[in-house]
């Protein structure tokens, strides 16, 4: 079963439907992409083309607050982040005469 995952954080937003899964990539994928990009408008427009209202429901309470989000689909479990975000060391420079 397709689970969607926040892209941003990893949080899990909720498992769909192989049909469900259709539909968003019918609708927001160019190819057969794994990551997609919503925003407000994106959910109402997806709602008039004949979305399920519980992904619709799903997907605006995972968007909360934000202006837009990008989320991931997976079938095994929560996708690794592809970023790793690793603090700086600070280096001692030397001093030049």
């Amino acid at each position: 079963m397709p689970q969607l995952y926040r892209f941003d954080n990893g949080r899990k937003i909720g498992d769909i439907s192989y049909e469900q899964l259709k539909f968003l990539n019918d609708y927001l994928a160019n190819d057969v992409d794994t990551e997609f990009r919503v925003n407000s408008n994106t959910l109402r427009c997806l709602a008039s083309y004949g979305a399920d209202p519980m992904l619709i429901s799903m997907l605006d309470d995972a968007l909360g607050h934000d202006s837009w989000m990008e989320f991931v689909w997976c079938t095994d479990g929560p996708p690794t982040q592809w970023i790793q975000v690793v603090p700086a060391k600070p280096v001692r420079r030397s001093r030049r005469a």
